[in-house]
């Protein structure tokens, strides 16, 4: 997690009320947080950070419920791989929706949240038009493979043919795009971990319909922009 997020941090249980957090950090690189946790300063809760990767759902202990689950699989992920970066290669000629939505993207934005950014492709559209870009999803694979891919700026993924045949597929970020101003966490977008005011461009794209209260996500949404 980079450092540049601390100061938009709150407590996500606290909800309405609104409570900063306060790092113990155990590890950290290039001022980027490798592991320790945050904890509120009202109600004491603990949020982790392993692996680069901040937990800040309202119980960071619970498991993936429901269909949930199926968004931690691979496959899952490498499909959500195809469909959101298929323009980018090389071996396709996919052309995908994220360059049309992208292209709705304000350039006057100086701060963009990402809610339900699964494997990132809007995020980092984001973080070529912002100062600084977070998405945020409930996955830990597909804020893993987001991370992965603004770090290393390259992956491999495979998708099924027929039978035990696989394609693979290499997939490489544009040489042009910024990737030090964007980071990933895991959040609910019902109860999300961000103060009032903090962006100004917000997204959110194929989630309304995928939460189990749509009118607390738009409301959580205008507090945050």
């Amino acid at each position: 997690m980079k450092r540049f997020l601390l100061p938009h941090l709150i407590c996500p249980a606290c909800l309405p009320k609104e409570y900063p957090l306060h790092l113990v950090a155990e590890h950290e690189h290039d001022g980027e947080i490798i592991s320790g946790s945050l904890s509120c300063t009202k109600c004491k809760k603990r949020f982790p950070v392993k692996e680069g990767i901040a937990n800040l759902l309202p119980d960071p202990d619970s498991s993936p419920a429901g269909a949930q689950w199926r968004y931690e699989e691979k496959g899952m992920t490498d499909r959500y791989l195809w469909s959101h970066y298929g323009d980018l290669l090389d071996n396709t000629v996919q052309e995908g929706t994220a360059a049309p939505w992208a292209d709705c993207l304000s350039g006057s934005a100086t701060t963009g949240f990402d809610a339900g950014c699964s494997v990132g492709r809007i995020t980092f559209e984001m973080a070529q038009r912002c100062n600084l870009a977070v998405g945020c999803d409930l996955s830990h694979g597909f804020i893993k493979t987001a991370r992965c891919l603004a770090q290393k700026r390259e992956l491999d993924f495979t998708l099924p043919l027929e039978g035990n045949l696989t394609e693979r597929f290499h997939l490489s970020l544009p040489e042009s795009w910024r990737t030090d101003n964007v980071e990933f966490v895991i959040a609910d977008a019902l109860r999300l971990p961000f103060s009032a005011n903090s962006f100004d461009q917000i997204a959110s794209l194929n989630l309304l319909d995928r939460v189990s209260y749509p009118l607390a996500h738009l409301f959580e949404m205008n507090r945050v922009a």
